[in-house]
């Protein structure tokens, strides 16, 4: 669940399986919701986790510190990684 939090705050959609996904590990949300009251629960972990993740990324992609493969272009097969 956390990577699925993490990839919508970047703008990058999970897509279907994922979401089919948690529906199967959450039981359709219900093993959750049996465990929202109590302290630590999985939704404060979750939450906990995506947010340290996020805000790290955030300020790495701010500061330009993240560095991302440029292509390398061969005359004769065009544009590869």
């Amino acid at each position: 669940m956390t990577s699925y939090v993490v990839l919508k705050h970047l703008g990058i959609e999970p897509g279907s399986v994922s979401e089919r996904y948690m529906s199967q590990w959450t039981n359709g949300l219900e093993k959750l919701a049996a465990y929202a009251d109590r302290p630590g629960n999985v939704i404060d972990e979750i939450t906990l986790a995506s947010t340290e993740i996020t805000k790290y990324l955030t300020r790495q992609l701010a500061n330009s510190q993240v560095e991302l493969p440029q292509p390398v272009i061969h005359k004769e097969k065009g544009l590869s990684r």
